[in-house]
């Protein structure tokens, strides 16, 4: 499938991001994976491995602002919320 291979390619430029201390750009990537792309095993990689760890990357005013959408893309499609609240708790 494309959409596979296009989820694919935008997880791994997140990936890049975050390498390269890009934190801000990694989590505008993978915003718009989940967006473009809910029903691929990526965002489903996204959403459990990367999101977690890149949340706690972003400066309190983003991360306010994004907490919520992660949340309820993860309750929506992995079925379940990780993390996002515990790193909501810890940067106030």
């Amino acid at each position: 499938r494309f959409d596979e291979l296009f989820a694919q390619k935008m997880l791994n430029t997140a990936n890049w991001y975050l390498k390269t201390d890009k934190p801000i750009s990694a989590e505008y990537t993978i915003r718009q994976l989940v967006k473009k792309y809910p029903k691929t095993s990526a965002t489903v990689e996204a959403l459990e491995d990367v999101v977690p760890n890149l949340l706690s990357q972003l400066p309190p005013v983003i991360l306010e602002e994004v907490a919520p959408f992660y949340a309820l893309q993860q309750e929506a499609i992995i079925g379940r919320t990780i993390v996002v609240e515990t790193v909501m708790e810890e940067s106030q």
